[in-house]
């Protein structure tokens, strides 16, 4: 009987401070977690078949697979013309060079950080590899937000 009462002892003491610590892990997370992420798809005026097929892609693979975080108001995508005179500080910004999908992590209205989602290009002929790649540095840069 005794024997019990320890092993349930120990039990409550395990399940106590492994909770404790897993509190600990997560409280900075959510201390410096950014406000949202928006996914920008960057383009210019000239739009070509690959460059909009870039667009429909990734705003469809950010609404298949986040919902939730967009539902939430967390993510959001958003396309920009970077040839009109007030979109052209993003072609510095993130240092862009060509049609790109930019993941940015905002808190406070200021960028926290950004990932330029340069391979789309690689997957652009082939949907479901498209679809994967954003999928999965979408949910890797989220993780870290």
């Amino acid at each position: 009987m005794r024997l019990k009462i320890f092993f349930i002892g120990l039990i409550i003491i395990a399940l106590f401070f492994s909770n404790s610590m897993a509190e600990q892990k997560i409280r900075p997370k959510k201390f410096n977690r950014a406000d949202k992420v928006i996914a920008y798809y960057f383009h210019g005026n000239y739009r070509c078949a690959s460059c909009t097929k870039i667009e429909k892609y990734s705003r469809d693979a950010i609404s298949k697979y986040f919902d939730k975080e967009i539902k939430e108001g967390f993510l959001t995508f958003k396309a920009v013309n970077t040839d009109l005179s007030e979109n052209k500080h993003y072609l510095q910004d993130y240092q862009l060079y060509t049609k790109s999908l930019v993941l940015i992590s905002v808190k406070a209205n200021k960028t926290l950080k950004w990932k330029n989602l340069d391979k789309v290009w690689r997957h652009l002929n082939n949907q479901n590899d498209f679809y994967n790649y954003v999928q999965t540095e979408t949910k890797k840069f989220l993780e870290g937000a």
